[in-house]
């Protein structure tokens, strides 16, 4: 892993809130991407656009079709039917064709089962991962969150040309209380295409942002939880 540099109280119930921003999204619309290499398109098509008006028989479910680029041509397409209620935020695929990879529910960033999903050469599901199953509960708690965005990464994930392996950067959670810049720091983790293996966080950057994951947990449900977390707020650096 590489480093990229309103209060309610009880009796005996304490519930600490960290500011949420407001969400406002467009409805998702069709997206396209291409290999590093541009030899592979991929369009996705929302749930919502997947049905001609008036099409009875057909299911509405995203989409993605992937297509061999011949120079100004496409061609050898194939239809792979997503797990995304309406759409995925994004999606990225290896230079072969063989893998895709989607990250996120459209309007509903790190929440759910679809954080990761990598689909195999018949649009098989390889691998699907929530946050949960790559990083600490107590690192999800702290994370700057709106209502509906857990912002989780830091620079966009890619793939490394020419192979099945992903780089997905994980934000590293700061002691001040604010939205996390366009630049921000991140830990890279590698990412297995043909097995949903993902390299876990380690390190003293990744244990300082752990504690400061833990300040700034958005909801303290007692007083020693809220102690806890202010021992935290002594080590997040």
């Amino acid at each position: 892993m590489k480093c990229v540099l309103p209060f309610l109280a009880a009796a005996t119930t304490l519930l600490v809130s960290a500011p949420s921003q407001a969400d406002s999204f467009m409805p998702p619309s069709v997206q396209e991407a291409v290999s590093s290499d541009g030899s592979i398109a991929v369009t996705v098509i929302p749930a919502m656009l997947s049905c001609a008006p008036g099409e009875t028989e057909c299911v509405a479910a995203a989409r993605a079709i992937v297509e061999r680029v011949h120079g100004g041509y496409r061609g050898n397409s194939r239809t792979i039917r997503l797990v995304n209620p309406q759409a995925p935020g994004r999606v990225l695929v290896t230079d072969d064709g063989e893998r895709l990879l989607t990250l996120d529910d459209y309007a509903s960033y790190g929440f759910g089962d679809n954080v990761l999903v990598i689909y195999g050469a018949n649009g098989e599901v390889i691998a699907r991962l929530g946050l949960h199953d790559f990083l600490p509960e107590d690192y999800i708690a702290g994370l700057p969150r709106t209502a509906s965005t857990l912002r989780w990464w830091a620079a966009p994930a890619r793939i490394e040309p020419g192979t099945h392996r992903a780089v997905v950067s994980v934000i590293a959670v700061q002691a001040a209380d604010s939205w996390p810049s366009p630049g921000a720091s991140g830990f890279e983790l590698d990412l297995d295409l043909d097995t949903g293996e993902i390299e876990s966080p380690s390190g003293p950057d990744w244990q300082n942002a752990l504690n400061c994951a833990r300040a700034q947990r958005w909801l303290v449900p007692d007083q020693s939880a809220k102690r806890e977390r202010d021992r935290y707020r002594a080590l997040c650096r």
